[in-house]
């Protein structure tokens, strides 16, 4: 198991390294972007799991498709527009690390949807769609409707069973932390849940919440919060993509650790 931490020098680090497997690629190396988050964190990710779909396409030179499920952060709600949604910022920052203008991402998140109405929709908005990648954020929803928690690992065990057996790589993106909540141990419930699933089938989990509960930890916190103190802004959905993207990055460079 390997243990990293988000950092602006962890991932100007990554997205080096996938400079230079493109370089090994054939590919012409791209310039990094600035970074816009936060300089150090103590979250780590857990990584244990590759991404063999999108690591072999990007080595032929192909096309990859990335479906990013989920609800209003996904879809960027508290953004000022679409283009600063996670997702788009997400592709802008693989094909210009992978020098490869075929890197699609498509943005499937759809406001106030619950894991049950997301895997209702999987097989339309992912597997037909011909996914090499499918970022899957979910729980929120759930968790502010009080569902019951063991439905809710339910619905991630079939999500999770129905990607594997189509073949498509899959993160998991836990819920986002919020200042105000009131009932914090019936939320994290939520978020346990997906953690347990995701190291249970190997999945790799994006740690959105824990990350969010330490910029909020911050002195002054960063401004990453929309005006509803609920979702992200800009700026916040900028530093989500570039974490997301490093963590490709990762995957794609080192494959599986133990």
């Amino acid at each position: 198991m390997v243990s990293w931490s988000f950092s602006r020098g962890a991932t100007t680090r990554l997205i080096a390294a996938a400079i230079g497997l493109a370089c090994q690629l054939g590919i012409e190396p791209a310039r990094a972007q600035p970074q816009s988050c936060p300089s150090e964190t103590s979250v780590r990710v857990d990584y244990r799991h590759a991404l063999p779909h999108v690591a072999a396409k990007l080595a032929g030179g192909g096309p990859v498709r990335v479906v990013t499920l989920g609800s209003s952060s996904t879809a960027g709600f508290g953004a000022s527009s679409a283009d600063h949604s996670y997702p788009t910022r997400l592709g802008e920052l693989l094909a210009q690390a992978f020098r490869n203008d075929q890197i699609e991402v498509i943005n499937s998140g759809i406001n106030g949807q619950n894991a049950e109405e997301m895997v209702a929709r999987l097989y339309h908005d992912a597997i037909e769609e011909g996914a090499d990648l499918v970022i899957w954020q979910t729980g929120t929803n759930d968790a502010v409707s009080r569902i019951d928690p063991e439905k809710f690992r339910d619905h991630l065990e079939r999500g999770i069973a129905w990607l594997a057996e189509a073949g498509i790589d899959l993160i998991l993106m836990d819920p986002q932390f919020y200042p105000g909540l009131r009932s914090q141990p019936v939320y994290e419930r939520y978020v346990e849940v997906m953690r347990e699933t995701a190291a249970r089938h190997d999945v790799p989990l994006f740690p959105r919440y824990e990350l969010m509960r330490h910029w909020a930890s911050l002195s002054p916190p960063p401004a990453f919060l929309s005006d509803d103190r609920f979702h992200l802004n800009d700026d916040g959905y900028a530093c989500i993509a570039e974490l997301v993207a490093a963590m490709i990055i990762h995957a794609v460079r080192d494959g599986p650790q133990t």
